[in-house]
């Protein structure tokens, strides 16, 4: 392997030629296997490397820039620790949450299981989708949801889309107004409903009509909390009344510029159009999990973000560039947000860009 021109490239270039003499024993992968085979499956590994190594190769530079950006030593150790998990896998490199606290936890959902719920009589209802209902834990209300296992293991009991390491806490609190984008089954806006509290609210964009026939269900079943939520069906991008479509269902319903065959019509808004319709005299957190539109949707909401400098909780692998791209645009803004990592899986996906700017909010 060649080396390269910045520090981190060749550390990352040095590591992989060591790593592959030495992929991990089996009792280091063992829950992989049972829970997730497919991530250790030869081809799979022979795709990631090829296209993330290359990818490395072509940007380095920009990943270097994004490193530099990050605020703690725990951050830019899971950055680097991350893009070799996303070069060679499971198999090679630990997540850095590959540990037994983990696996208890994603063991443990069974217990939250609603005994009360009869799972045929859902999917007749809904004609789709074998999901499960729980009764949830949550900082101030039980929140009963209808969704799948790894939405509760990253949200609830994992803690996905709130940080907290070392002092530094960054999520929803009391009275906070809040953009939930991705709102899937309403399960982030449920969390984050309880955590703002009867004096705030969360607006919640989904575009999937699947995904928000099941966020109105939950909110049905969580009345307490329900005022306390806004379902908006449009997509957050870069300029508003584009027509966008999507395509894909579930989790994975992304949008795009151009028609394709089973696509669907949707339009889109800004973050920023959206706060001046909506004449908001506040923002306090944008939360972004939407299947690679983050960036293009962050471009949307740049008057805010200087105007009210919210806290931000924002997915950044769904792209390649997303690793870099993210970080590096919002730290070009220069208004002084601090940068953090943290990552909720056991392989490459969901890892969460949390910031925010001290004093604020």
């Amino acid at each position: 392997m060649e080396k390269n021109s910045d520090p981190l490239g060749n550390r990352v270039i040095e590591q992989i030629a060591v790593l592959l003499e030495n992929p991990l024993p089996e009792s280091a992968i063992a829950e992989i296997r049972e829970f997730h085979p497919y991530e250790l499956h030869p081809q799979k590994f022979d795709q990631r490397f090829s296209v993330f190594y290359q990818h490395f190769l072509d940007h380095s530079d920009d990943y270097s820039r994004a490193l530099e950006c990050l605020k703690d030593e725990h951050s830019r150790a899971y950055y680097e620790q991350l893009i070799l998990l996303r070069i060679l896998g499971p198999g090679f490199v630990l997540s850095p949450i590959n540990n037994k606290a983990y696996w208890d936890q994603f063991r443990s959902i069974s217990a939250y299981r609603d005994p009360s719920f009869s799972h045929q009589a859902e999917n007749r209802l809904h004609g789709f989708l074998p999901l499960v209902q729980y009764i949830l834990p949550s900082d101030h209300h039980r929140i009963t949801l209808l969704t799948g296992e790894g939405d509760v293991t990253a949200t609830y009991l994992g803690s996905q889309y709130c940080f907290e390491r070392e002092g530094v806490e960054i999520k929803p609190l009391a009275d906070d107004i809040v953009i939930d984008a991705g709102g899937y089954h309403a399960d982030s806006a449920l969390k984050f409903a309880d955590l703002v509290g009867a004096d705030g609210f969360v607006y919640s964009f989904e575009i999937d009509e699947d995904n928000l026939a099941f966020a109105y269900h939950n909110l049905q079943l969580n009345l307490s909390l329900a005022p306390r939520v806004e379902m908006i069906q449009k997509a957050l991008s870069n300029d508003s009344n584009k027509n966008l479509y999507m395509t894909g269902c579930g989790a994975g319903c992304k949008i795009s510029d151009t028609m394709s065959e089973g696509a669907r019509l949707i339009q889109s808004i800004t973050i920023d159009d959206f706060v001046t319709e909506q004449n908001l005299a506040r923002l306090n957190f944008i939360k972004m999990d939407i299947e690679g539109a983050e960036l293009e949707a962050l471009k949307g909401a740049v008057h805010s973000l200087i105007r009210f400098r919210p806290k931000l909780a924002i997915c950044i692998y769904h792209n390649q560039d997303d690793f870099f791209s993210i970080i590096n645009y919002l730290h070009s803004l220069e208004l002084g947000y601090e940068f953090y990592i943290d990552h909720y899986t056991a392989f490459y996906g969901d890892t969460l860009l949390y910031a925010h700017c001290k004093g604020q909010n």
